[in-house]
Formats: structure tokens, C-alpha cells, sequence
């Protein structure tokens, strides 16, 4: 049970983060222009931090 506990406590220190820079990426793409360098650069850490977060939740699933 006490392992138990640790994992949850560890996905949360992780995932939380996550959840917030993945919310800062959707607000800054609503704000910048389309086929700009910074789009470019957005889609790039989303879709990074989207794998991180499928990451996360593979491991801490077992």
C-alpha cells in the first residue's frame, strides 16, 4: 500500500506541471500568427509534451 502511495504521490509531482505548461502552449497558440516561426515552435512542445504525458501515464498505469 505504502508503494502505492509513493507512485501516486510521484505521477502527481510530475503530471501536474505538465497539465500546466500544456495550458500555457494551448493560450499561446491562440495568440500567435499562423505559419509563424513561433507556430512552428509551439506545435513542436506540444506535441513533446503530449508524449511526455502519455509517458507518465504508461509508466505509473502498472
Amino acid at each position: 500500500m505504502e508503494k502505492k502511495v509513493k507512485n501516486e504521490k510521484i505521477r502527481h509531482q510530475l503530471y501536474t506541471p505538465l497539465t500546466s505548461i500544456r495550458g500555457y502552449i494551448q493560450l499561446l497558440q491562440t495568440t500567435i500568427r499562423k505559419n509563424s516561426r513561433e507556430e512552428k515552435w509551439l506545435k513542436e512542445l506540444d506535441k513533446e509534451s503530449k508524449r511526455l504525458t502519455k509517458m507518465i501515464m504508461e509508466v505509473f498505469r502498472s
